[in-house]
């Protein structure tokens, strides 16, 4: 607590519009293939900023995450109970949201630096009148960056 700010309150205000863009082809009766793209935006929760990391008070510092994604995709009907879908996606974000540390029962978060996902989602599917077979194997190649772009701003 603070002279000026005798409570340890505050005011923290977030605005984001998020767009999202998305298309569909059918390249055959069968076979269909799309693209999307779209932003998001995630405030930190009343958790997240419950503790500030170096001392009392509420952690206003902590910015909110931003991406933005893009995927692009085949889905296949092959016969009357197959189904085969592949996806491609990259997924961007500034300043996620992490835990900083969690010691005596108290958890305090910053934001960590731009991360990059790359991955792949195949998925399958086989069934007959009784059963079926599901498969959703996946792959993301996570890449963080050395330094929250937050940080960086405040330096």
């Amino acid at each position: 607590m603070t002279a000026a700010n005798g409570d340890d309150s505050g005011r923290r205000a977030f605005n984001h519009v998020n767009p999202v863009l998305g298309a569909a082809w059918h390249l055959a009766p069968d076979v269909n293939a799309y693209v999307s793209y779209g932003e998001g935006f995630e405030t930190p929760t009343f958790a997240e900023i419950a503790y500030r990391p170096n001392g009392p008070g509420l952690n206003l510092a902590l910015a909110a995450a931003t991406s933005r994604a893009a995927e692009a995709g085949l889905k296949i009907i092959a016969g009357r109970a197959h189904r085969i879908d592949v996806a491609a996606f990259v997924i961007r974000t500034r300043d996620e949201i992490v835990i900083d540390t969690a010691a005596g029962g108290r958890t305090t978060f910053r934001n960590a630096g731009a991360t990059r996902r790359n991955g792949s989602r195949p998925r399958g599917t086989a069934g007959g009148r009784w059963a079926s077979l599901r498969a959703w194997p996946g792959h993301t190649s996570p890449r963080p960056s050395p330094m929250s772009s937050a940080a960086a701003r405040r330096r």
